[in-house]
C-alpha cells in the first residue's frame, strides 16, 4: 500500500514510490459519471438502480481517484490528522480531472458543509480546505452560502430510502446564488446521497447548474449513454 511517510516534498507530502501507485481515474475514462439527483446512485442507463425512477434528473460528477489503498490513507491523513498541506496537491489533481477551461465553466465554488457541532469537534471542514485551494487556483469566489442545519447520523449502514430520509431538510441556503454555475466540492463521494441532497437544495434556491467534484469516489461504474431527459438534471 505504500509507506506514506511525510517527506515534505512538492508531491503532496508523499514519496515517489507511493505516488507511482496512484492511478488517476482520468486515465481509465471513469473520472466523469452522472449520478441520480434523487438518491446519488451512479447512473448506467435510463433507470436509476437506487431509487427505481425512470430517466431521473442527473448531476455530472467528477472524481480524481477511486477511494482505497494509498488514496484512502491520504484522505484520512488530510481529514482526521490535520495534514492541511495536502490540500494544494489534492486540488491540483481534481483540476486535472476537470480538464482545461474549468475557470470559464463555473462561477462559484461551494464546499459541502459540516454541521457546526461536528466542525467544532474536528476543528475544520476538509471540503472547505479543498474549496479554498481550488478557489485560489481557478480565481473563482468561494461561497459558504450552503449550510448544514441538521445533525444527521452516519450514512454508511443505511438503505437508499433511509439515506434520503436521514438527509431530508439537512441543508439550507443562506445567501445569493441565483444564476450561478456552481462547482460543489467534497473530499470523497461515497453513496452520493449527500452531494445529491446538497445539489437539490442549491438548485431549489435558484442557481443555474451544479457540478460535483471530489478528490475520490468510493464506487465507480461505467457510464453508459442515457436520454437527454436523464442528462437535464443540472437545471431547475
Amino acid at each position: 500500500m505504500g509507506c506514506l511517510s511525510l517527506m515534505g516534498t512538492e508531491e503532496g507530502f508523499i514519496c515517489s514510490a507511493c505516488r507511482d501507485k496512484l492511478k488517476p481515474l482520468r486515465l481509465s475514462g471513469n473520472a466523469r459519471v452522472y449520478i441520480c439527483r434523487e438518491c446519488g446512485e451512479v447512473l448506467s442507463g435510463n433507470v436509476c438502480q437506487g431509487c427505481g425512477k425512470k430517466a431521473p434528473p442527473s448531476l455530472c460528477a467528477y472524481s480524481a481517484f477511486e477511494y482505497g489503498g494509498v488514496i484512502r490513507e491520504l484522505v484520512h491523513r488530510f481529514k482526521f490528522d490535520g495534514t492541511y498541506a495536502l490540500s494544494k496537491w489534492m486540488a491540483e489533481e481534481m483540476l486535472c480531472t476537470l480538464g482545461p477551461g474549468s475557470e470559464s465553466r463555473y462561477t462559484l465554488i461551494v464546499p459541502v458543509p459540516m454541521h457546526p457541532f461536528r466542525r467544532m469537534l474536528r476543528g475544520y471542514n476538509q471540503a472547505e480546505k479543498l474549496g479554498k485551494a481550488l478557489s485560489r487556483r481557478l480565481g473563482l469566489p468561494l461561497s459558504k452560502a450552503l449550510k448544514r442545519v441538521r445533525l444527521t447520523r452516519s450514512q454508511v449502514s443505511l438503505s437508499t430510502r433511509e439515506r434520503r430520509q436521514n438527509l431530508k431538510n439537512a441543508f439550507r441556503v443562506a445567501g445569493q446564488i441565483k444564476g450561478e454555475n456552481i462547482l460543489l466540492v467534497d473530499d470523497v463521494r461515497t453513496t452520493g446521497s449527500t452531494v445529491s441532497e446538497c445539489a437539490r437544495t442549491l438548485l431549489a434556491s435558484g442557481c443555474e447548474s451544479v457540478t460535483v467534484l471530489t478528490f475520490a469516489s468510493a464506487v465507480m461504474k461505467e457510464n453508459a449513454p442515457f436520454t437527454e431527459q436523464g442528462n437535464a438534471g443540472n437545471r431547475t
